[in-house]
């Protein structure tokens, strides 16, 4: 599945949801072994360690920046399991 239709149709809303006019959307489709240089490269604290997740497990990851950004959410999902792993609002 995309990372567009991941989004569409997996992610709880209620738990994340990007701002409607935000200065910066992310949606991108990584391996484990990848999400913290990705969060980093987008300025995003470092929120996955270790965790007991294979190198190459596959893992979506949403970023939303308010348009003044001042306030930032982010999300990660493990892709096999459809299941939220962890989110941060600022």
């Amino acid at each position: 599945m995309t990372d567009e239709d991941f989004y569409e149709k997996v992610v709880d809303k209620e738990e994340y949801k990007e701002f409607s006019k935000a200065k910066l959307n992310v949606r991108e489709k990584t391996s484990f072994k990848d999400v913290n240089a990705l969060q980093k490269k987008y300025h995003i604290p470092s929120s996955l360690e270790g965790n007991g997740f294979q190198p190459d497990r596959q893992f979506y990851l949403f970023i939303s920046v308010s348009q003044d950004g001042k306030s930032e959410i982010d999300a990660i999902d493990d892709a096999e399991n459809e299941r939220l792993i962890t989110h941060h609002n600022n």
